[in-house]
């Protein structure tokens, strides 16, 4: 008897141990396959690196803390893909984003003899040839490209960005006028009466230059401030207004709740990375690398068209250079400006982890 209780007694304890096993071997492959369902566990090949792993899981983090915008419409023009080579990419522009569209023509095929120079320009007037989620017909067609496909965007902070664009649309830095022609003037008639000392009202009026030199208003003036008339009456007719002008009309506007042009709008806003996640994000400081390990990724994987030789990310860009030239604008404008601009590109800072305080304006 003593020997048959022991052996019930091993008998139970390796059924137990097995059970245990058992139990213990579902209850990890169910943990697994939640965590294979769950998109904040899911990490795209490019992401499994360093230091692209941190990112999208900073991403990811900080969005179920309540940051950025969620629950908009993604049937918009700066999502742009490509069926063939499984690709969506968020165009947020001042981030390389024209680059990354010519880039994206020559991965689909597109001839680069067919990207000429007369090309590229027309394209900036109107559009590059990429199909755009604003061709779909359904939020449903969107959402299955952003389930499936490979997924990216590029960030950047987000006052570097507001220098570049300055620089780009409101200065002769570009020979296209548009943006001076369509908002330069604007901000430059609207911000007349803090320049012109009284002389606005000739101004709406027409009058010519000439003729305003003549008026006994503009010979009171002192010497200093009639410069000051004659300059800003060139730029009410050019449109190159001041960085500090830029800065006070994206402050006023948004004050007043109207909608951001897409050149100084929140990246946040745009590109929504707490309404679904992304597989690869890259950053402008490190645009070249960031940039060539996606372009190795999709020519290794065969997706795109074949092509005579391997495209990569063209050199050139100095994050050195960007710096200094961003930090000389906001010499020009108010530490009280710079932090009302902070509060405005909140979640760019936030979501995106840049540094709202690497750069400042004038205390004085």
């Amino acid at each position: 008897m003593p020997q048959l209780a022991s052996y019930k007694a091993l008998s139970l304890a390796i059924f137990a141990t097995f059970l245990l096993l058992y139990l213990q071997y579902f209850y990890l492959a169910k943990i697994k396959w939640r965590m294979s369902r769950n998109p904040h566990f899911r990490i795209h090949p490019l992401s499994t690196e360093e230091p692209y792993r941190s990112r999208i899981r900073g991403i990811r983090g900080r969005c179920r803390e309540g940051g950025g915008e969620k629950n908009k419409t993604l049937l918009r023009g700066w999502f742009k893909f490509n069926d063939r080579l499984k690709l969506v990419f968020c165009k947020t522009p001042k981030v390389a984003s024209t680059t990354w569209q010519y880039l994206f023509l020559r991965l689909g095929g597109f001839p680069a003899e067919n990207i000429t120079e007369e090309k590229r320009r027309s394209w900036l007037l109107s559009k590059i040839p990429n199909k755009d989620f604003k061709e779909l017909t359904t939020e449903a067609e969107a959402k299955v490209r952003l389930r499936e496909f490979t997924t990216f965007f590029i960030t950047r902070h987000p006052f570097e960005r507001l220098v570049s664009c300055y620089t780009d649309k409101f200065t002769n830095h570009s020979d296209l006028r548009v943006y001076r022609d369509k908002y330069g003037v604007q901000i430059a008639a609207e911000q007349a009466t803090d320049h012109l000392h009284g002389l606005e009202r000739m101004f709406r009026t027409n009058l010519r230059l000439d003729l305003v030199k003549r008026t006994p208003t503009f010979r009171k003036l002192s010497k200093s401030q009639q410069a000051e008339v004659l300059r800003y009456w060139e730029v009410l007719r050019s449109g190159e207004i001041s960085f500090p002008q830029f800065i006070k009309f994206i402050i006023d506007r948004h004050r007043d709740g109207s909608l951001m042009d897409v050149h100084w709008r929140p990246q946040v806003s745009m590109c929504m990375p707490c309404h679904f996640d992304y597989s690869y994000v890259m950053k402008f400081e490190n645009i070249a690398e960031d940039s060539n390990r996606l372009l190795d990724y999709i020519q290794d994987n065969g997706s795109h068209v074949p092509l005579k030789e391997k495209i990569t990310f063209p050199t050139g860009h100095s994050s050195l250079v960007q710096n200094s030239r961003t930090q000389q604008a906001f010499d020009q404008i108010s530490e009280t400006d710079v932090e009302t601009l902070r509060r405005i590109y909140a979640d760019d800072f936030y979501i995106l982890n840049y540094d709202p305080y690497l750069y400042h304006g004038d205390r004085l």
